[in-house]
């Protein structure tokens, strides 16, 4: 599970970060990677090698609350996914159902 935290806690400040220096990305696993140590890494395109933003993944620009939980939520998803199991705790969840949190929140409750 400190692994599944890890990831999420990566992910949430990277989409975060995306879209203060960017525009809107919508969360995708081909974003989601890992180094030869094994740290995730995000990153705006899925070729790694390419330093500008995949156009089929930016958002219009709606940084909404709605939508900013939306991704996050997203994210949380997709993170669970891939957990052993398929499962991050109920408390986790719960809290995430509960205070459809933005990055820097759900970033608050995780850590």
């Amino acid at each position: 599970m400190e692994e599944a935290l890890t990831i999420l806690a990566t992910a949430f400040r990277a989409f975060h970060a995306l879209e203060e220096n960017f525009e809107p990305v919508e969360p995708n696993e081909e974003l989601i990677g890992f180094n030869e140590s094994g740290k995730p890494k995000i990153w705006i395109n899925k070729n790694t090698n390419i330093n500008f933003a995949n156009k089929n993944y930016a958002l219009p620009y709606d940084n909404s609350s709605i939508q900013v939980c939306s991704r996050v939520r997203k994210i949380f998803d997709m993170v669970e996914q891939k957990t052993q199991n398929n499962f991050l705790p109920p408390y986790l969840k719960d809290q995430f159902r509960l205070n459809n949190p933005d990055y820097k929140k759900a970033l608050s409750i995780i850590e």
